[in-house]
């Protein structure tokens, strides 16, 4: 048996955990209301701030998660993952694009979001990094159920 924990902010987390938990017919809990003697194996999601995996540090029982999903914004990056993995001790991690509602940042986050779009308006100029940078400055959704597939095919091949 699985059951699914998640950090979310601004909702992107849990709407992925939602998804999920119907697919795997698995239970689903928000990372403050995890049950203390969980005895099944935890997939872990949560938000990507920088080098962090948000919430992830706060699991209990967090030698029983089995893969963490990571929830951000950019396009996939295999040199990003491997920081992510590495900063965050993690084996199978796996990555879907989520949402930006502004109105749930804080001042800090604003700011450091603000630093992020300038760098991409120097340096990443593709089609793909507009949108992004579109989502990151007015707010805006590219979440997809679709997204859960690699993952959920890896879960029934494991």
């Amino acid at each position: 048996m699985v059951t699914i924990v998640y950090a979310s902010q601004g909702g992107s987390s849990g709407r992925y955990a939602g998804w999920l938990s119907e697919r795997l017919k698995a239970p689903c809990f928000p990372i403050g209301s995890v049950p203390e003697n969980i005895d099944d194996d935890i997939v872990f999601i949560g938000w990507r701030s920088g080098p962090a995996i948000v919430g992830l540090s706060d699991v209990p029982c967090r030698d029983r998660i089995i893969a963490v999903i990571c929830v951000g914004l950019e396009r996939y990056d295999e040199k990003a993952m491997d920081i992510l993995k590495r900063k965050n001790s993690v084996g199978d991690l796996f990555y879907v694009r989520g949402a930006m509602d502004r109105g749930c940042l804080r001042f800090g986050q604003k700011i450091l979001l603000g630093i992020v779009s300038i760098k991409m308006r120097l340096f990443d100029r593709s089609p793909e990094d507009r949108k992004v940078r579109e989502v990151m400055d007015h707010g805006g959704d590219l979440s997809s159920e679709d997204q859960l597939d690699p993952f959920v095919s890896w879960f029934g091949n494991r």
